[in-house]
């Protein structure tokens, strides 16, 4: 037996009470691709699936959005973090941090969900 796991796929699970919301955000407004086979909202970022789905336990806006970061980190590509940053503030999209340069030399932008969760932008890894 092996003393390690030999995982074969990553999928994020966002319980919410408003998943229409949710998949509003993260397939129209952050633009990732939907994964049409499943019958939650399944959205691809990178090789991870985002699933969004109604959860019982899941009441409104979280409590502690920074213990899970969704981080998705982007090439300079449609302008980088800046540029979507400022396209995703005419959506209405609340920016909780402001594009930064860190001292590694990459720019991050916090956002928030409809539910509250940080998501955060990250160029230049």
């Amino acid at each position: 037996m092996p003393n390690h796991l030999d995982v074969t796929e990553l999928t994020v699970m966002i319980g919410t009470d408003q998943p229409d919301e949710l998949a509003r955000f993260y397939g129209e407004a952050l633009g990732l691709p939907r994964a049409t086979q499943y019958k939650d909202p399944v959205f691809r970022a990178g090789s991870t699936n985002v699933r969004i789905l109604r959860h019982s336990k899941v009441h409104g806006a979280n409590p502690a959005p920074a213990r899970h970061i969704l981080n998705l980190f982007i090439d300079s590509g449609g302008g980088g973090v800046a540029a979507q940053v400022e396209r995703l503030r005419t959506l209405g999209v609340p920016v909780v941090r402001e594009t930064e340069r860190e001292l590694w030399g990459g720019l991050v932008a916090t956002l928030q969900d409809p539910d509250g969760n940080y998501v955060q932008l990250i160029e230049g890894l």
